[in-house]
């Protein structure tokens, strides 16, 4: 019978997970990897890189999430992106590594088009608190650090990383960084949206992470969903033959999925969309009554804020947290608050 990972794999990508892992060069977690993820809480785990190493002595655990879909609005900031960062989140609180959260602002602005730079750059301020907000529900993360790749010793940074690594670049395919099965119609992205390859590349490396986050050593270990392989791969492309570069490893988590299993949540609109802001029992009630294989992914990826806590209680607090981020440093009433929600909305 087909595990519950598979099965969910292959109803988003119409590819079993064999398929997958054989393509990109992944493994289904071993069984003791699998017991040591879920002691970690990290429930959503379905592969990792064929090369992972079990030693996680003095490594640096890089994630983030995708926000483009948000559109620079907190109102549509949506649970698949709580899921994301708190996957690496919890892995490095609990192994006690260095955490490098990425939050990808920079990289928006180069494709942002009518949506005005102060904007995203005001989302990302709010992000930014609320990843704090959330890694405060944990156990904390050593040595955090959120990048925010709009600010400016960050963007330069990765800027000159693709300056220097440019060579390499080019001489990848990055036509479909994110197509994972072969699309009918592929067309050529923009030029914007390259320079957004390319920087979410180089993000990977250890000699960046080794300069944004700090205790970092020359190891990195990635934990962000399946959707984000053939970026990551192709960062490790990069340092073949390169002995002092360092390690990347791949802890490959599911992709939040949509309602009825069928597609990503990221990619969701409208009434399929699950936003950190809609009322927390209507979303507990959607959840609970979907397929079983989405209300176990859920479960999992939400577990480690729910020790003594209801679904319902676990996404009234994540709400709070984005509420509290929206009205920034000090107190604040509740009209204030949503009154900032409704105006970044806008």
């Amino acid at each position: 019978m087909p595990s519950p990972a598979d099965r969910l794999l292959r109803s988003i990508y119409r590819r079993p997970a064999s398929w997958l892992f054989e393509q990109y060069g992944l493994r289904p977690p071993s069984a003791s990897q699998v017991a040591a993820f879920a002691a970690r809480e990290l429930g959503t785990v379905c592969a990792v890189d064929t090369g992972f190493a079990d030693d996680l002595d003095a490594v640096v655990v890089v994630g983030g999430g995708c926000l483009g879909s948000c559109a620079a609005r907190p109102a549509d900031l949506g649970l698949d992106c709580v899921a994301d960062i708190l996957a690496p989140l919890t892995f490095a609180s609990v192994t006690g590594s260095a955490c490098l959260i990425y939050l990808p602002i920079g990289e928006e602005l180069l494709t942002a088009g009518d949506i005005r730079a102060e904007q995203w750059r005001r989302f990302g301020g709010v992000v930014n608190r609320f990843v704090r907000g959330l890694a405060g529900q944990l156990p904390a993360p050593t040595n955090l650090t959120v990048c925010q790749t709009d600010n400016a010793a960050e963007s330069r940074k990765l800027e000159e990383t693709v300056r220097a690594r440019r060579g390499q670049l080019d001489a990848c395919d990055l036509g479909n960084l994110y197509e994972l099965r072969p699309s009918r119609n592929p067309s050529p992205p923009s030029p914007g949206r390259l320079a957004q390859y390319r920087r979410t590349i180089v993000s990977y490396l250890p000699e960046v992470a080794a300069s944004l986050a700090d205790g970092c050593s020359g190891r990195v270990v990635v934990v962000e969903n399946i959707h984000q392989v053939r970026a990551v791969n192709t960062a490790r492309h990069l340092l073949d033959g390169n002995t002092d570069g360092g390690r990347i490893d791949h802890i490959v988590t599911l992709p939040s999925p949509t309602l009825s299993g069928t597609g990503r949540l990221s990619r969701a609109q409208g009434p399929d969309a699950l936003r950190v802001l809609d009322d927390p029992e209507l979303t507990a009630r959607r959840i609970l009554a979907a397929p079983d294989v989405v209300l176990a992914y859920w479960e999992a990826a939400l577990k480690p804020l729910a020790t003594g806590r209801s679904l319902v209680e676990v996404l009234a607090a994540i709400r709070d947290l984005l509420y509290t981020a929206v009205a920034g440093p000090g107190p604040a009433s509740s009209n204030h608050v949503n009154g900032e929600a409704d105006a970044l909305a806008a």
